[in-house]
């Protein structure tokens, strides 16, 4: 299964939101009332085991790209702590 992300910068903090690949980065920005001008990375995560995922590419709907490793950090971090809180 291939994902999406978008980050977005609230109020200083950036927070993660990983998505289906079926859906639009635009969609699922205006589902979750992000202005594009708080969209600060968005593109695709692809499976890098045993390391956990990498981010990459572009979202053209969005106009905006990964950032890479800084990305990859904060999304692996973010599925890291959504694995941990799971009963």
């Amino acid at each position: 299964m291939s994902m999406k992300y978008i980050i977005v910068n609230h109020g200083g903090a950036e927070r993660v939101y990983i998505f289906d690949e079926s859906v639009q980065h635009i969609h699922f920005a205006k589902t979750i009332s992000a202005r594009h001008e708080h969209i600060v990375a968005a593109g695709f995560i692809r499976a890098a085991a045993p390391s956990g995922c990498q981010c990459l590419g572009v979202s053209t709907s969005l106009g905006i790209g990964s950032r890479g490793d800084e990305d990859t950090r904060l999304v692996n971090a973010a599925l890291g702590a959504a694995q941990s809180h799971r009963i």
